[in-house]
């Protein structure tokens, strides 16, 4: 494994918070989100002065990370598949097809190694 397999397994691996004060944003107390979308959300707060959300870093294990993913892919692809397809079909997501996992399912040229470079342009 190279440096940057290494980022991007670390990265899905403590990528999510739990909501603990959701401040003035629009999530819930104990929410489970994707570490960019809570800075995300923190920054629009402070640009209009509101109170910011705090949340606690988590860390996942293999099947609790594919759970977890933004990607309805990646989650139907690991653990719970029928709950995971049941949810998907009524809430009805689109998956930009960020990740491997996701990728791999589809077909498509996965965003590791040469693939990553590939990708980018």
């Amino acid at each position: 494994m190279n440096e940057k397999h290494i980022e991007l397994f670390v990265r899905q691996m403590l990528g999510n918070v739990k909501i603990t004060e959701p401040g003035d944003s629009n999530h819930l107390t104990g929410d489970i989100i994707n570490y960019q979308e809570f800075c995300q959300t923190n920054q629009e707060l402070k640009s209009k002065n509101k109170a910011l959300a705090q949340a606690t870093n988590l860390i996942f294990g293999l099947k609790q990370v594919a759970k977890y993913s933004p990607s309805f892919l990646a989650s139907i692809s690991f653990q719970e598949t029928l709950k995971a397809l049941i949810n998907y079909s009524i809430f009805q997501p689109v998956d930009y097809l960020q990740g491997v996992k996701e990728n791999l399912v589809a077909g498509q040229l996965v965003p590791i190694g040469p693939g990553l470079e590939e990708r980018q342009k």
